[in-house]
């Protein structure tokens, strides 16, 4: 399930639960890890995640906008770059 750019990994078959499985097994001699780590333990190369509490539509809108750019061939990077400029000025 290694991210790569332009493709987003299935879900809906089982295979989050199989990669959430495998990290977890890799996780058990280390303290106890929170749900971003375990996708990084279980080998994806990227982890979007709040630290902390955020507005569910705001969240949504950021996503929607973050893969269709990295569906479209752009950098994870500047991706996220976009989304986030472009969720700031709607804001303002």
């Amino acid at each position: 399930m290694a991210s790569v750019r332009g493709q987003l990994p299935e879900v809906g078959d089982g295979s989050l639960r199989r990669v959430l499985h495998r990290a977890l097994r890799r996780a058990r001699n280390r303290r106890a890890a929170k749900p971003p780590q375990l996708f990084l333990f279980a080998g994806t190369q990227h982890v979007v995640a709040a630290l902390w509490d955020v507005d569910s539509l705001l969240v949504s809108e950021f996503m929607k906008k973050l893969y269709a750019q990295i569906r479209s061939g752009i950098a994870i990077e500047i991706a996220m770059r976009r989304s986030m400029l472009s969720i700031r000025q709607k804001k303002e």
